[in-house]
């Protein structure tokens, strides 16, 4: 008897390559979301992680210098408005005034701008200084700050308690 051999034939079919291909793009489809909504908390954080270091160096700076007050001031911008919101630091020359004075004090460090689409909003809790905030070399600030800020769809809280200084970050 002669047996024909034939050759087994492998490999994959048209509809078993589309059916894989269906499941890969609905299981890509429903991870949009929520990739996108860890892209937006991530780039939040990062933001707010960047401001609450810049006010941890300022307050660190103070300490280290206990005669030397150093303070942050808030440039705050309208939304509408095509400039950057901004934060800088400063030797408070006058520690008497607790604000920024741009003729007598004197920037220690480079500002911290945050991109258009991040936006601030402070409120400090002792006026007549809207803006400003100074750290005394035990730490402690002259006032308490609320500092918001805005990475549509999320909100960060920034809070300065002015007894000891400290800095503590909420995310909504």
């Amino acid at each position: 008897m002669n047996r024909i051999k034939r050759k087994r034939e492998s490999g994959f079919s048209l509809v078993e390559i589309l059916a894989a291909i269906t499941v890969v793009a609905i299981l890509t489809a429903l991870s949009v979301k929520p990739l996108n909504s860890w892209y937006h908390r991530l780039n939040a954080k990062k933001a707010g992680d960047g401001l609450k270091h810049y006010l941890v160096m300022v307050r660190s700076r103070a300490i280290a210098n206990p005669a030397r007050h150093c303070g942050v001031s808030f440039k705050l911008h309208p939304s509408n408005s095509k400039l950057d919101d901004s934060v800088i630091a400063f030797f408070d020359k006058v520690p008497t005034n607790n604000s920024y004075d741009p003729g007598v004090d004197s920037l220690y460090s480079s500002p911290f701008v945050l991109k258009k689409k991040e936006r601030l909003s402070a409120a400090i809790f002792s006026p007549p200084y809207p803006y400003d905030i100074v750290f005394r070399g035990d730490g402690s600030a002259n006032a308490g700050l609320q500092v918001v800020l805005t990475q549509i769809p999320i909100t960060m809280t920034l809070d300065v308690l002015p007894s000891t200084g400290r800095i503590k970050m909420v995310m909504k």
